[in-house]
């Protein structure tokens, strides 16, 4: 009767035990989805930035980079505040058409006035549509 019990009660542990690896099983599977669709969402999106690296007497070097996995076409950018900032060769360089993943590009600009940071807004379209990035930039 003790062998019986014994028994009994080792196939309701297993079949108990098997019942939560299966769970435990669902469950990575669907979080292995849940991460494949987001690289597969993150692989179309591009991110823009702005980065100055150089000032001299009112005018910064400004290099616009694409640090996202997606092409940004039509990047584009202006300032949200009242400072005024000039572009140089803007006319010809900007919408910048196509910019590659992890490339970049380099703008100098001259800007009057007595603040020191201003926001800008860049603006561009990858796979997922029009995006925009609002970020501070140091004006020195």
């Amino acid at each position: 009767m003790i062998v019986l019990g014994s028994v009994v009660f080792a196939i309701y542990k297993f079949a108990s035990y098997d019942k939560k690896n299966a769970q435990y099983d669902a469950f990575i599977k669907e979080h292995q989805v849940q991460t494949l669709k987001q690289e597969a969402e993150l692989s179309k999106r591009a991110k823009v930035s702005a980065n100055p690296y150089s000032s001299k007497n009112g005018t910064i070097k400004v290099k616009i980079y694409n640090s996202g996995k997606a092409i940004a076409r039509n990047v584009n950018f202006d300032t949200i505040d009242d400072i005024t900032l000039h572009v140089a060769c803007a006319d010809s360089l900007l919408p910048y058409p196509l910019l590659n993943p992890q490339d970049s590009f380099e703008v100098v600009i001259h800007y009057w006035g007595e603040k020191s940071v201003c926001q800008i807004k860049i603006t561009w379209e990858d796979e997922c549509g029009k995006l925009e990035h609002v970020q501070a930039l140091q004006l020195y």
